[in-house]
């Protein structure tokens, strides 16, 4: 089990992995139904709650992230522990 499996709480302290601009992303992992939600041009506010929605690949291997705020807003962020703590832990 990972920490950041689909449906966990995360916080995110740092934007440093967060792709702003990846609109390709989703249909290369078949995840076209989160798209428009998708906030291309701007980089994931910090100091926030989020929920992993989806994950998949970008074409380099690494694992991306798709979080998703209260509002239904949708970013990605690099599976990187440096930016991004389960709910509960401390950074």
């Amino acid at each position: 089990m990972s920490r950041f499996d689909i449906g966990k709480e995360v916080y995110v302290k740092d934007s440093g992995s967060c792709y702003s601009g990846f609109i390709k992303f989703f249909k290369e992992n078949g995840l076209d139904i989160l798209q428009d939600d998708y906030v291309s041009g701007e980089v994931i506010p910090i100091d926030d709650m989020y929920t992993v929605v989806a994950k998949g690949k970008h074409p380099w291997g690494n694992t991306v992230l798709v979080l998703q705020n209260s509002d239904g807003q949708v970013y990605l962020m690099g599976k990187d522990k440096h930016y991004i703590k389960k709910a509960w832990e401390e950074f």
